[in-house]
């Protein structure tokens, strides 16, 4: 199995997350975003754009919840991670591109 196919069977937890966010059930969404980030961490590593993803969506809970010192330590790591790897930038971009019709 190679990275793909290992990051998209964990995106439940986080799209659940997400939802729960949008729909303002916080407790739920923070944890499902917690066990996301665990699950992405140990199956893909710690540097692996899924988990600069994870940790930006719980950041924004975070915010969301007046956590803003936690947030800030979330949206610093994701910041250097993507900083170290544009090229995720990069690949992001494209994609939309395609998925817009752009």
């Amino acid at each position: 199995m190679n990275r793909d196919d290992k990051s998209s069977r964990y995106r439940h937890p986080n799209n659940l997350a997400g939802l729960y966010h949008y729909q303002g059930r916080y407790p739920e969404a923070e944890l499902l975003y917690r066990r996301a980030l665990a699950i992405w961490e140990k199956t893909l590593g710690p540097e692996h754009p899924d988990v600069a993803t994870s940790l930006e969506n719980y950041a924004a809970l975070l915010r969301k919840t007046g956590r803003d010192a936690e947030a800030a330590r979330m949206e610093t790591r994701a910041k250097k991670m993507r900083t170290k790897h544009p090229e995720w930038t990069a690949q992001q971009r494209g994609f939309f591109d395609r998925l817009f019709g752009r």
